[in-house]
């Protein structure tokens, strides 16, 4: 099975809670499938899947915000999108790669959806996000209930939005995120501990709280965590604080640490730059807060938190109350924005025993979200990818058939690359610059259904360079001689003349200019010569024409031209057994135009008129007698 995963984001510094959990996710398909992640640019992620061995493309493709807060014109806005094609190159790279399965990670990423669904290829779309619930909320769950084959979310909150129309309710699944064990290496925590805390000059005894972001924001309570840092350095005198994330507003970042300077408290909070190695910065921490002021799809930073061993406090923020309350932490939830709760809570978690809890937490999140149970879902998921394979294999258009036999130029109606269809493969051109080096016309381009195109199996694409591997398989070449070649099957067949060349259908202004050692890597194939028959259809053309005079009521005498023509060949007219003759005196007969001249030859006395009238088959005068007789 071959399946296309896509990203919707990769980040060139940072590495977002989507982004780890698509990439967990193509990890883990591996054991079933051969996959490929697809993403808009280099990053991290790409540098992760990459380092675990897996392959990845990149693909320039936007995303269509509006999903996560949909208007009213979420739909005609998007139709004018696709009208304009922004699609098109994804389904060409669908079309290269062939996949049985496109995976579409959150709700933004909409164009691969649709490319994928124009052919008849099954979706499978994850949400790692919560749509804003309003009255236009029912306008993004149309556009993903359109596209999608599967609605897979990381929570119940992810999936609420989908509840309210029953008609999709068959297609919800549910997949929350996992980790993998062997990859945090829990053996070197307490060393990891040590060293990371001594860099910063933290002491042993001194109790640290934690906030993990990729990106400092509004959205992530980033300025909640500074006034709760700032309220419990007051209480707590022993208590350290650690940001660790990007700038991402430095507004933003500059407010809260003037909140933290005007309580007096700003050298005992330090920032650090995001790191994706997350067993580097957790294992310093006593207590990670998660303060989200939006509904989080689900809280990978709250699993991580417990996996470590620590504390964890959040808001009741929705994929975060569910992992609080599977893990049975939800005491340690304050209300959505309520800083005072969160004090209260931060400052609790901080009396308790820590050590113990963090253990009791992490034998909790290991059971409900652990890779075994992770890939006991997934297996089941699987199932329902196969079973749909298999039905949309047995519904591809007859269409594809048709053209995978009929060679020739093809088009889709949303991809703009042009296919040479050979031998019952499709392959590409490049560039409009490779379709016009190798000497093809755009009128002999047919346009076909991106479907049907999608049902011929892919070859590789045509270029300029790269060998003979990458060059269409039948061609007419030469190097730097004057010799020229028909390429086919493998070998070169060199012409013997121009003649030859036209007899086979081609002209000399198709031929292709080679660097003389790439055709020296090819094997000589039977020469190629001009037909003597050349002449004799020459001969033809004018007996046809002759006809076609005879058959409108005229019959003309043949061109002197013509005439020589025919001597030259040296063949000799023959007349045939019952030819019409006109009589136009007793011992004259008019025959026709291309016989005049040897009935001149023939008729040279009574007696061999005689004898050219029974070889014709007329009336013979008897000598002697007054009577005729019909020789048959």
């Amino acid at each position: 099975m071959n399946i296309v995963l896509f990203s919707h984001l990769c980040g060139k510094d940072m590495i977002t809670g989507a982004e780890k959990y698509v990439l967990t996710l193509a990890r883990e398909l591996t054991r079933w499938a051969d996959c490929t992640l697809v993403v808009p640019q280099d990053g991290l992620l790409r540098q992760e899947a990459q380092r675990y061995g897996l392959r990845t493309h990149i693909q320039d493709y936007d995303n269509v915000w509006m999903m996560t807060e949909p208007g009213l014109d979420l739909i005609e806005r998007l139709e004018t999108r696709l009208q304009q094609r922004e699609h098109g190159s994804i389904i060409a790279l669908l079309q290269s790669l062939q996949p049985d399965l496109v995976i579409v990670n959150t709700c933004v990423n909409v164009l691969p959806a649709v490319a994928a669904r124009q052919l008849g290829i099954p979706v499978a779309w994850f949400m790692n996000e919560k749509i804003s619930e309003h009255a236009a909320t029912l306008h993004a769950v149309e556009v993903i209930d359109r596209y999608a084959d599967w609605i897979i979310g990381i929570s119940e909150t992810t999936l609420r939005p989908f509840r309210q129309k029953p008609p999709v309710a068959s297609k919800l699944q549910l997949l929350m995120p996992t980790w993998n064990p062997e990859e945090l290496h829990p053996d070197a925590w307490s060393t990891l501990r040590e060293a990371k805390r001594w860099s910063l000059g933290i002491r042993p005894q001194e109790q640290v709280v934690g906030f993990i972001s990729s990106g400092f924001t509004a959205l992530k309570g980033t300025e909640h965590f500074a006034v709760m840092a700032a309220e419990v350095a007051r209480r707590k005198p022993g208590t350290r604080f650690l940001m660790v994330g990007r700038a991402t507003d430095p507004e933003l970042f500059e407010r809260c640490m003037r909140v933290l300077q005007a309580s007096g408290h700003r050298s005992r909070v330090q920032h650090i730059q995001f790191d994706s190695n997350i067993e580097s910065i957790v294992p310093a921490m006593d207590v990670v807060v998660v303060p989200s002021l939006i509904d989080e799809g689900f809280g990978l930073t709250a699993i991580e938190g417990m996996l470590f061993g620590k504390g964890v406090v959040t808001y009741r923020s929705g994929g975060l109350e569910e992992i609080m309350r599977a893990t049975g932490n939800a005491e340690w939830i304050a209300e959505q924005g309520d800083t005072i709760g969160l004090i209260e809570r931060v400052t609790q978690l901080l009396d308790a025993p820590l050590p113990q809890l963090g253990q009791a937490s992490r034998s909790a999140v290991e059971a409900a979200f652990g890779i075994a149970a992770y890939r006991h879902r997934l297996g089941g998921l699987i199932g329902l990818f196969h079973s749909r394979q298999e039905v949309a294999r047995a519904h591809r258009p007859q269409e594809a058939a048709a053209v995978a036999q009929a060679s020739g130029l093809y088009v889709g109606e949303h991809d703009p690359s042009v296919y040479l269809v050979e031998y019952g493969q499709k392959r590409p051109f490049v560039s409009q610059e490779t379709f016009r080096f190798y000497k093809y016309a755009w009128q002999d381009v047919r346009k076909v259904s991106d479907r049907a195109l999608y049902g011929v199996p892919s070859g590789a694409p045509i270029r300029m360079d790269g060998g003979w591997a990458h060059r269409p398989p039948i061609m007419l070449a030469r190097g730097s001689g004057k010799s020229v070649y028909l390429i086919a099957n493998g070998r070169k067949h060199p012409f013997s003349s121009p003649a030859a060349v036209q007899q086979r259908g081609y002209a000399m202004s198709q031929v292709i200019e080679l660097p003389e050692e790439e055709l020296q890597q090819l094997p000589l194939g039977d020469a190629i010569f001009a037909e003597r028959s050349a002449y004799r259809a020459r001969r033809n053309r004018l007996r046809v024409r002759r006809i076609r005079l005879k058959q409108r009521g005229r019959r003309r005498k043949p061109r002197a031209r013509h005439l020589k023509r025919l001597r030259l060949l040296g063949k000799r007219i023959r007349l045939r057994k019952g030819r019409r003759l006109r009589r136009v005196s007793g011992h004259s007969a008019r025959l026709t135009s291309r016989s005049r001249r040897l009935t001149k030859r023939l008729v040279r006395s009574k007696a061999g008129h005689r004898r050219h009238r029974r070889r014709l088959g007329l009336r013979v005068r008897r000598k002697g007698t007054g009577r005729t007789a019909r020789r048959r």
